[in-house]
């Protein structure tokens, strides 16, 4: 078999996302806190485990 096909390193649910946004993706871990201020288009991140 002669197909030689790249890897793409990109996790497979992120995969062509750059085809429909071109903003910043951030992925969570265990502990992310996300909050979404009302009247804002900004969007905060903080870890909930550091003091």
């Amino acid at each position: 078999m002669d197909d030689q096909r790249q890897l793409d390193s990109t996790p497979l649910f992120l995969q062509r996302t750059s085809d429909v946004y071109d903003g910043p993706i951030t992925v969570a871990r265990d502990g992310m806190l996300f909050s979404l201020a009302s009247g804002t288009d900004t969007i905060e991140t903080s870890d909930a485990f550091r003091i």
